[in-house]
């Protein structure tokens, strides 16, 4: 049987169904219009009529060539102003900064997840197990460019006059890549990631790997030094990356909950869908989540099996996916509705203040939208895509057992043997061990690190900024 198959066939027809319906229907496009309002800064004449301030006869003046009539004009700060809110339309937000960027990521991993499902259909029913499930690449081609947009992110904050973006970024930087060396050197005892077998497992297959083609050393493989310090190094730059996004999820969190004082039902929600990385966390803090589930307790049976533990853990991560969805639009309008907190600071200082001040502040707000959605919707589109990898590549079933996909060898026919043997060379030295291990592990620090911002700034936004 071919390496791929069924599975390319898949994912041809999937990619010309969504490449031919994208130019007239897009799921990104629909998701940021379908229900979300800006606001309209008032116009000149609308701010001279809330100040009751007449229009100041112009003067007639030779301009020179190029410059443009000089409209501005004074009011004061204590004027009612009143923002007019109007439906956001795809026209309006298609002209924003990052729209196309946010647009082919909500597009693309819509298809890598109906390509994985349709995949892992096909390898649960028809598949004999020996061809590579191409979702993996739809998958990592998700993740590349989740962390590509988080870093473009961040660089447009260095380039920004400020210091204090720059500053926070290298600080956070630092304080992840020493809380990340921390991490890697507990105990497997306490943080159960399987980074020591998966070191050992590479350690073995590489060193087999190598020695068939003539190769002698495997030294910097073989070293648990350089292994854990490469994942060091990518922790404290993935850590950088989530700083700004988990602050500005705090501030919309904050934002949030002022709008919905009087519904306690959605004051729930939102308190669910900020504190749920927590309860993932423990879940692979040893102590707190396999012992106290899994072992007897006090003469008392287990509360629940091993294989039923894992399967609430792979559940839980898709259970955040699926909440922070779903709570998309309201903490997109929360960050709209600040246009008023906008107005409100204005009013809070004394004087009079330029028309253009005004109207700039407001328009800030939704220029600033698309930058502020890809904040939100980034870690979690790169949690979804490590939790398919960790799924299939970490040999998990549904049903919370552990299949190692390297016992199924090709058909018995020669030459398909011998047309497929380097593959199943190369598949045999990354195990499911190998991936269970890495990413376990880069799937519980991208949520760590990301609560660990929204963290620091909910404590941030909520008292010390009051």
């Amino acid at each position: 049987m071919a390496v791929f198959g069924t599975q390319l066939v898949i994912s041809m027809i999937i990619a010309t169904f969504f490449a031919k319906i994208s130019p007239y229907y897009s799921f990104g496009r629909w998701l940021l219009t379908r229900n979300l309002h800006r606001y309209l800064p008032p116009s000149d004449d609308e701010l001279r009529h809330m100040a009751h301030t007449p229009k100041e006869p112009t003067k007639p003046r030779r301009r020179r060539r190029g410059e443009e009539e000089d409209t501005s004009f004074m009011i004061p700060r204590t004027t009612p102003i009143e923002l007019l809110a109007v439906k956001l339309r795809a026209i309006d937000a298609i002209q924003l900064k990052f729209y196309v960027e946010y647009q082919w990521l909500i597009d693309f991993s819509f298809t890598a997840m109906a390509v994985y499902v349709l995949s892992e259909l096909y390898e649960s029913v028809l598949s004999d197990g020996t061809e590579f499930n191409l979702s993996m690449i739809w998958c990592t081609i998700g993740v590349v460019f989740c962390v590509h947009l988080l870093y473009s992110l961040t660089r447009m904050f260095f380039k920004l006059s400020s210091e204090g973006e720059r500053s926070i970024c290298l600080t956070a930087g630092l304080l992840f890549l020493v809380i990340a060396m921390i991490v890697l050197v507990i105990d497997e005892s306490i943080l159960e990631f399987g980074l020591n077998s998966a070191h050992e497992d590479l350690a073995t297959n590489a060193r087999a790997f190598l020695d068939q083609q003539g190769v002698s050393t495997v030294a910097p493989v073989a070293s648990k030094f350089f292994f854990k310090f490469c994942l060091a190094i990518i922790s404290a730059l993935l850590g950088a990356f989530l700083t700004f996004p988990g602050l500005r999820l705090a501030r919309m969190y904050v934002n949030s909950l002022k709008l919905t004082r009087e519904n306690r039902f959605r004051q729930l929600v939102l308190h669910m869908n900020f504190m749920t990385p927590i309860v993932i966390l423990l879940m692979w803090v040893k102590p707190f989540g396999r012992d106290q589930l899994t072992l007897p307790q006090r003469g008392k049976a287990a509360f629940i099996s091993e294989p039923t533990f894992e399967q609430i853990r792979l559940f839980l991560i898709a259970a955040y996916c699926v909440i922070r969805f779903l709570l998309f639009l309201p903490h997109i309008q929360a960050y709209l509705n600040t246009a008023h907190e906008r107005i409100v600071e204005i009013k809070k200082e004394s004087g009079r203040v330029s028309n253009k001040e005004i109207q700039q502040s407001v328009n800030q707000i939704f220029a600033y939208m698309c930058v502020v959605v890809l904040h939100y919707i980034t870690p979690v589109v790169m949690v979804l895509m490590l939790w398919c990898m960790l799924k299939t590549l970490g040999g998990y079933t549904w049903s919370g057992t552990f299949v190692d996909w390297r016992t199924k060898l090709p058909a018995s026919n020669a030459t398909e043997t011998a047309s497929t043997l380097s593959w199943f060379k190369l598949r045999n030295l990354f195990s499911p061990v190998l991936f269970r291990g890495l990413l376990t592990y880069l799937l519980w620090w991208v949520l760590s690190a990301h609560f660990a911002a929204s963290a620091l700034g909910l404590v941030y936004y909520s008292y010390i900024q009051e």
